[in-house]
């Protein structure tokens, strides 16, 4: 093995690019996930032409505000979507923080795939500390596998869970309007401080690209490091993926022991 090939490669995951696809499929858990996690390459990757379709699988009801009305997370991502300019969507109305596999919803997903056919499918990654994000996961698993002849890769996106990414994408032009999206989201903010969420992790990358770029010798840097950091340093803001092949997308599910 060339160890400084693959180590070149696992830590070269910056790129000033789109979504690597021009017909995206978005699985988002809860209505805000899609905003939180890649809302600022939906909108990068809008202007260079691709198409997306965002499914959401649960309504969010477990956590809203006014208690008489259960659908209104869901009134606030058709607001999400009417920001985005997304006419291309659907809810499949599944039980917020208990998502049931069923034969009914793996072929719904299956059909809707099939109908999109999307070359690129986004999900949370497998451990994103969030049930129903794991869920999500075992659902496109049975919804994908053995199923397709036209082929499409898996991107795995981080809203909890930090992963160790393959693939970082600068948003810094993006990040007033993504943030913009997530204020749409009126009943999520007065639980939680999601703007500085998006803040914190959009520029913890950020500095593991100034350590990976620079190669920082800190005896001889640790006076002007502050100085590096604005000159070196262009990307504000930024969200990280995971890319990966159908065929290792299965292998990972495959490899829960006792899941499957």
């Amino acid at each position: 093995m060339d160890y400084k090939e693959f180590y070149n490669n696992k830590t070269n995951c910056f790129r000033n690019v789109s979504l690597p696809g021009k017909r995206i499929l978005i699985l988002s858990p809860h209505p805000d996930d899609e905003v939180i996690a890649c809302g600022g390459s939906i909108i990068k990757s809008l202007k260079d032409n691709a198409v997306f379709h965002i499914v959401y699988l649960t309504n969010g009801e477990r956590k809203i505000t006014d208690k008489n009305d259960p659908f209104q997370r869901k009134k606030e991502a058709l607001k999400v979507l009417q920001y985005f300019n997304v006419n291309s969507y659907e809810f499949l109305n599944l039980v917020d923080q208990n998502i049931e596999i069923s034969s009914a919803i793996i072929n719904r997903l299956t059909n809707i795939i099939e109908n999109f056919k999307p070359d690129l499918i986004c999900l949370p990654h497998l451990f994103d500390m969030q049930l129903d994000h794991f869920m999500t996961n075992i659902l496109l698993f049975h919804a994908i596998k053995n199923k397709f002849t036209f082929q499409f890769n898996i991107l795995k996106y981080e809203v909890w869970t930090l992963l160790s990414p393959n693939l970082v994408i600068n948003i810094t032009d993006q990040i007033d309007s993504k943030k913009e999206a997530m204020r749409i989201y009126d009943s999520q903010l007065l639980q939680y401080d999601y703007i500085n969420h998006i803040d914190m992790y959009g520029r913890v990358h950020n500095m593991s690209r100034i350590l990976w770029d620079e190669n920082f010798v800190l005896l001889e840097y640790k006076f002007n490091i502050k100085n590096k950091f604005k000159n070196t340093t262009p990307w504000t803001h930024s969200e990280a993926f995971i890319t990966m092949k159908y065929s290792d997308f299965i292998s990972e599910i495959e490899n829960l022991n006792g899941v499957i």
